[in-house]
Formats: structure tokens, C-alpha cells, sequence
């Protein structure tokens, strides 16, 4: 490793070296914390280098955060051998990313290929294998975008990798996206067609954001074929921790809610506090996401199979680097199904 390089990145390197000796499936027999103590660096560096070695598949992580080396060792990442998943938040071990990443995994073993998962706060990381000619092609998940994904986009069309975006569109880029109108109609109809909900809160973003709003076009759809009346139904900003404060306000005044919809899960025990708070009986939370996710937060709502994204993204890029001049696709995933949560 050369005397600029960072100190995580030397710990990568020393990491990688001694993991690639040992023999698949074997206990590393040392935490993170264990590691940072022998090689007398801070914890967040080991977890970083250790971060990376799981994305590149020699790594595991078990229960306690014990590490393991994978049972399947990674082949060595020569010229145009490389998937690259970038994903825009979130932890690996999430159902979401859990499912997406194992479906991307298995087409790319099917190649064979490698698969390298980046998260994009972490792009700089793999960008010397991008100037390398390592990498085939990229997909990059914008689930929850910011600009880092439509940056980290241009900066791999600029070496002519392909990329496939995923729940996002982009201009001249292959895409998949959950059909987020055909998802709303069929929250839609959860939420209208139940006699008990005679007023429903809607919690959507306050900003424009495509996925979010293409959800409450959807649900509005319904409205308008059922003939709901607008006055049952309070449409509220609120995405965050302080998007939810005013709400207060709407309880205290004696407004009462026979369901709530959220578009962000993380939502739900932030609403369970403020209704506690005030004193007010919890109304049913749904929302539209991972059956394991919906399960994990007690939760009824629309499920979608991200496993799904991940296999057809891996499928628009493969066909984009066998016909690199073929016009831009958008494929979009309507298979979807309703999730009653049962304690």
C-alpha cells in the first residue's frame, strides 16, 4: 500500500491480505473491536475496511457481530469481471436489501461475475476499480435518492460503464421502478374500501419526490373512482421526526383518525409516541414495503418483492452490455400483494 494511502484503506489492505489465507467458512475469531484493539487503530476505521470486505463477499457476519470468511471465495477482479451495486442508504442486513442484493448476487453468479456492493456515501472507495477497466457494468439503487446517485451515475458514464438505475429514471438510462401508481391504487383501495376508516391521514412528502408522488397519484385515483369525499381524508407533510410535530396540533383539537398511511415505515413509532403522549387510542399504521419490514414493524400495508428489482435490473444490464447502442428501457414491477399483520 503506498505511504499516501489513508489508514482505513491500509487496514483494508492488511485485512484482505490475511482473510484471503484462510480457508472458506472459517471463524475469524475477532470482533471489530478485537481487530481495532490489536492493530491499535479507532473502531470506525476497522468497521469501514471490514464494511468493504463484505461487500466484496469475504467477509460474513454472524450473530454478535462475530466475522466470518465466506464459504465462497470472490475471484480476483480482472478487466470487465465486476457488477458494481451501488446502494442510496440503509444497512446491508435490511429485508429490502437483503432480497435485492441476493437477487443481483445469484445473476451474477449465474455469469459468473463478481458482485461489489457499495453504499454511495462510501463511492470514492471503489472508484480505482472503476478507472481500472474492472467493472462491466453498475446498477445503483435511488430508494432513497439524493444527488450522490446521480452523481455517482455520471461519473460512471464518463469511463462508458453501463448502468441500470433502480426506482429511479434517468434521462438516456436503463431503469427499474415499482409501478408506484398501480402500488397506490391498491393501498387505495385498502384504505377506501374498509367501512370502519371514516377518516384516513395521509402522510407524504413534503417535497416532490417521483416514487412518493406517483403513490398519491395512485391513492387519489381511487378517491376519485370510489367518490370518496375529500373531507375524510388529511393529506400531511411529514417524512421525518419534525414533519410530525404539527400533528399535534390536529390531535389536540379533537380530530380523531381511523387509519394512518405512511410512505416511510421509520414513521410508525414516532406516530405510537405522539399518540401515546397524548393520550389518544393509536389508530392502524400501514404502509407500502418489504413483507419482512411490514412484519418487523407490526404492520399491515401494500408488500412489494425487491427481489424482483434486483433480478430484472441485472437482466437490463447484461442486455445493455451485449447491445450497448440499443435505445434506453424503463421495466416496471407490478407484481405486488396486501399484507395483513397478525400478531
Amino acid at each position: 500500500m503506498a505511504p499516501g494511502s489513508s489508514k482505513w484503506q491500509r487496514v483494508y489492505q492488511t485485512l484482505r491480505s490475511q482473510f484471503l489465507t484462510m480457508p472458506p467458512g472459517a471463524p475469524v475469531g475477532r470482533t471489530i473491536a478485537d481487530i481495532a484493539r490489536d492493530l491499535g487503530v479507532n473502531h470506525k476505521t476497522v468497521a469501514r475496511a471490514v464494511r468493504l470486505l463484505r461487500s466484496e463477499g469475504i467477509l460474513l457476519a454472524g450473530r454478535g457481530r462475530r466475522l466470518r470468511i465466506s464459504s465462497q471465495r470472490p475471484a480476483p477482479f480482472e478487466a470487465g469481471s465486476c457488477v458494481l451495486y451501488v446502494a442510496s442508504h440503509g444497512a446491508w442486513d435490511s429485508p429490502f436489501m437483503v432480497d435485492l442484493t441476493a437477487a443481483v448476487r445469484k445473476a451474477a453468479n449465474a455469469m459468473p461475475l463478481n458482485l461489489r456492493t457499495v453504499f454511495v456515501r462510501d463511492f470514492d472507495d471503489v472508484i480505482p476499480l472503476v478507472k481500472s477497466g474492472g467493472v462491466l457494468g453498475a446498477i445503483v439503487s435511488f430508494v432513497v435518492g439524493t444527488e450522490r446517485e446521480t452523481e455517482a451515475v455520471r461519473f460512471l458514464r464518463r469511463f462508458n460503464i453501463p448502468v441500470c438505475t433502480v426506482d429511479y429514471s434517468l434521462p438516456g438510462i436503463d431503469s427499474v421502478e415499482f409501478d408506484n401508481v398501480a402500488l397506490g391504487r391498491r393501498m387505495g383501495r385498502r384504505l377506501f374500501t374498509q367501512q370502519s376508516f371514516r377518516r384516513v391521514l395521509i402522510c407524504s412528502r413534503r417535497t416532490f419526490a417521483p416514487p412518493e408522488f406517483d403513490r398519491d397519484l395512485g391513492i387519489r385515483q381511487i378517491m376519485d373512482e370510489l367518490a370518496v369525499p375529500h373531507e375524510r381524508v388529511t393529506w400531511f407533510p411529514a417524512f421525518s421526526g419534525d414533519d410530525i410535530k404539527p400533528l399535534a396540533g390536529f390531535i389536540e383539537s379533537g380530530i380523531r383518525f381511523d387509519a394512518v398511511f405512511v410512505h416511510y415505515i421509520g414513521l410508525k413509532p414516532l406516530l405510537e409516541e405522539l399518540f401515546s403522549r397524548l393520550g389518544v387510542p393509536l389508530p392502524p399504521i400501514m404502509s407500502i414495503g418489504v413483507r419482512a419490514t411490514l412484519r418487523n414493524y407490526r404492520m399491515s400495508g401494500v408488500a412489494v418483492p425487491s427481489a424482483q428489482l434486483g433480478s430484472r435490473a441485472m437482466q437490463l444490464l447484461l442486455d445493455r452490455c451485449r447491445d450497448p447502442q440499443a435505445p434506453p428501457r424503463k421495466v416496471l414491477c407490478d407484481s405486488s400483494s396486501l399484507y395483513e399483520y397478525k400478531p
